[in-house]
């Protein structure tokens, strides 16, 4: 079994958010991270930001058709796909 881009993202992901909490855990001296609030915010800042970033991602390369197989159809869900 191999990993995939979807592994990678999600180390890199969880590696920042590490970060961000070792850092309230040293109790530094930044702005946001002074409080639990501050940090709550940033990770849900950063999983909005994920978010939007793998869904233009799957919508703009996963799920578009090679040319001459099909026009992209929107679903409800906002998602596109091919039909």
């Amino acid at each position: 079994m191999r990993l995939t881009w979807k592994d990678a993202v999600a180390t890199a992901v969880m590696g920042v958010i590490t970060a961000v909490h070792v850092v309230f855990l040293q109790q530094a001296d930044v702005l946001v991270l002074g409080s639990v609030r501050g940090v709550a915010s940033v990770i849900l800042v950063l999983g909005a930001v994920l978010l939007s970033c793998l869904r233009w991602f799957w919508c703009a390369v996963v799920v578009v058709p090679p040319a001459g197989l099909g026009v992209a159809q929107p679903v409800d869900a906002g998602l596109v796909v091919a039909r």
